[in-house]
């Protein structure tokens, strides 16, 4: 047996920096004010002590001294987190990720590495640094396949932090050329040749269920258009991989946005998809069909679409809204009330 060790600091290891997640005070983190919370799976906040909240000027804030530390999940690596308060912002580069909030007089001012950055707590925080990598390996006749299976295993296989050393056995007869990591891409990094794959709840592409399982999340949706989608993420478009259920249309729209609290995913935003957008999903820079698209799922891990008539979020007049039937590939005006017609949740991202 063929025993490697490698570590991930060089070579395919390598990674640019970039912005891994914003994190604020509002909106659905308002009541997050005391212990730990991880978000997007990149970065954990942890409170030294119970803090409050109060809106977009006062931020985190506390009339005793509490510590706001960030640290990585998921196999991320943070190389610097810069905190914003109403008055400035600062970065901090170096671990312990810390923004401290203490009080001067009566007031809360934030402080970063020993600086004060103005008055009142914390409004938000970015983190930068490294997505995760997985291991793959490569003989001298150019074999390769995924770790894990076959004649060749390596531990971790994905979720590796830069500088994680890695054991890699080999048991083949096969010459080993090459050991390396590379980087699981982002779903706002996916091209056309990734229509297909599925997005994690941390926002990275995989190729099935089961591959995102292993990296230690879960999949969510399918990508099924690549393209303009006439929303503010404009990079694409991606199903759920299951139903709602049926309902009325109102009820379909509440459904799909209660999914970005539920089961948020990194830069992306769960709706209701309308009927151009359920176009382009069908269309020709799409699944290229209606069949193709409802048939589609099974294969992932998924369900597929039903044989039947789902809403889209586009209205015709107070009452009456499209809906989409996948029996007989029309679209049809449908009563809002209607409380029977199929909702699948789109992702754009």
């Amino acid at each position: 047996m063929l025993v490697l060790l490698m570590t991930a600091v060089t070579g395919a290891w390598a990674q640019e920096e970039r912005l891994l997640t914003t994190i604020v005070n509002t909106g659905d983190n308002a009541s997050f004010k005391s212990g730990s919370k991880t978000f997007n799976n990149i970065a954990t906040v942890t409170f030294s002590g119970n803090v409050g909240n109060d809106g977009d000027i006062m931020g985190w804030y506390s009339d005793q001294e509490r510590t706001l530390t960030v640290t990585a999940a998921e196999g991320n690596t943070i190389t610097r987190v810069k905190f914003y308060n109403y008055s400035g912002s600062a970065f901090d580069e170096e671990a312990p990720f810390e923004a401290i909030l203490v009080l001067d007089g009566a007031w809360c001012i934030t402080k970063v590495n020993g600086t004060s950055i103005g008055y009142w707590g914390v409004t938000k925080i970015e983190v930068y640094g490294y997505g995760p990598y997985q291991v793959s390996l490569k003989d001298a006749t150019s074999w390769q396949g995924k770790a894990g299976t076959g004649e060749y295993q390596a531990l971790p296989l994905t979720g590796l932090e830069a500088g994680t050393a890695v054991s890699v056995k080999y048991s083949g007869w096969k010459l080993v050329k090459s050991v390396k990591a590379k980087k699981v891409k982002a779903a706002a990094e996916a091209t056309a040749e990734d229509k297909g794959k599925l997005i994690g709840r941390n926002g990275k592409l995989y190729a099935d269920v089961a591959a995102a399982t292993a990296a230690g999340t879960t999949a969510v949706a399918k990508i099924v258009y690549i393209g303009p989608t006439g929303h503010a993420y404009n990079h694409g478009l991606a199903l759920a991989l299951t139903d709602e259920g049926q309902m009325a249309w109102q009820a379909a729209i509440d459904a799909c946005s209660a999914k970005n609290t539920s089961t948020p995913v990194t830069n992306a935003t769960w709706l209701l998809a309308s009927m151009y957008q359920w176009d382009y999903m069908m269309g020709a820079d799409g699944a290229g069909s209606s069949s193709a698209l409802r048939d589609g799922f099974s294969s992932v891990g998924g369900s597929n679409l039903q044989s039947a008539g789902y809403w889209s979020g586009t209205e015709n007049g107070d009452d009456v809204a499209l809906y989409y039937d996948f029996d007989d590939g029309r679209w049809y005006n449908g009563s809002k009330v209607r409380n029977n017609v199929c909702v699948r949740a789109c992702l754009a991202f």
